[in-house]
């Protein structure tokens, strides 16, 4: 015998309890809580889409040469700081070792 939720407060859980004390999940309320997760999950997809900058189709060239020039100087300083981390870790190693 299962008692109702009257009885017991985890029955809106979706946990029912027997008289022996033994728990018994109830599936379509696992059911209904995967849903509503779900549910929620898409409306923060679509809030987030909603959201999402467009992009301006008024940005003129000279902005698109402006981030080219400011990416490519970034991977020069990217290349040049792995090269010197490079070096250190080499360093670190022959000292360890010896």
């Amino acid at each position: 015998m299962i008692l109702s939720a009257a009885f017991h407060p985890l029955v809106r859980l979706g946990i029912m309890m027997s008289t022996t004390g033994k728990r018994h999940i109830s599936k379509s309320s696992q059911v209904d809580r995967a849903r509503a997760r779900l549910e929620e999950a898409v409306a923060r997809l679509d809030r987030a889409l909603s959201n999402r900058a467009e992009p301006s189709p008024d940005r003129s060239g000279d902005d698109l040469a402006a981030l080219q020039a400011e990416n490519a100087s970034l991977r020069e300083t990217t290349r040049a700081v792995s090269g010197r981390l490079e070096q250190t870790i080499g360093k670190l190693k022959s000292v360890l070792e010896s």
